[in-house]
C-alpha cells in the first residue's frame, strides 16, 4: 500500500470536498454556498492509495485543512500517518471530530478546540474534557 499526495484542481477538489467532507457546521449554506467557498482554494490536494482516491486536504507547508476521506476508504489514521511531515510540525484547522483521534495517536495536541452550538434550549450531557 503506497498513499501520495496529489495537486487537485480547485473546481472538481470543491465539488468532492462539500459531498465527502459532511461538515456544514451550522447547516446555514446550500451545496452550491459551499462549493463557492472552496471553488478557487489553489492549496487542494487529492489523498491516494495505490493510485485511487480515498480523501482530500488542503495543505500549504505544514499547515493542512479540511481533511477528508472517500468512503469505503475510512482508515484516517493509514492516511495521515503517511502524508504528514515526520518532524510532527504541524497546523491543523478545520478537522471533524471524528479525525482528532488520528491526529492525536500519532502524537499531535489539541491546542485549541471549537465548538458548535446547535439546539442551544435543549439539556445535554457534556464533558469538554480533551484528555479522555
Amino acid at each position: 500500500m503506497e498513499f501520495t499526495v496529489e495537486k487537485a484542481d480547485s473546481q472538481e477538489f470543491a465539488h468532492w470536498w462539500v459531498v465527502y467532507r459532511d461538515a456544514n457546521e451550522d447547516f446555514s449554506q446550500s451545496f452550491s454556498e459551499q462549493f463557492q467557498d472552496i471553488k478557487d482554494v489553489p492549496f487542494c490536494h487529492w489523498i491516494l492509495l495505490d493510485g485511487q482516491r480515498v480523501g482530500g486536504l488542503i495543505m500549504v507547508g505544514n499547515n493542512i485543512g479540511d481533511f477528508y476521506l472517500i468512503p469505503p476508504f475510512n482508515d484516517a489514521y493509514s492516511a495521515l500517518k503517511a502524508i504528514l511531515p515526520p518532524d510532527g510540525k504541524l497546523v491543523a484547522q478545520g478537522i471533524l471530530t471524528e479525525h482528532v483521534e488520528a491526529l492525536q495517536h500519532l502524537g499531535f495536541e489539541v491546542k485549541e478546540s471549537r465548538r458548535w452550538m446547535l439546539r442551544p434550549t435543549q439539556a445535554y450531557a457534556v464533558s469538554f474534557d480533551l484528555q479522555k
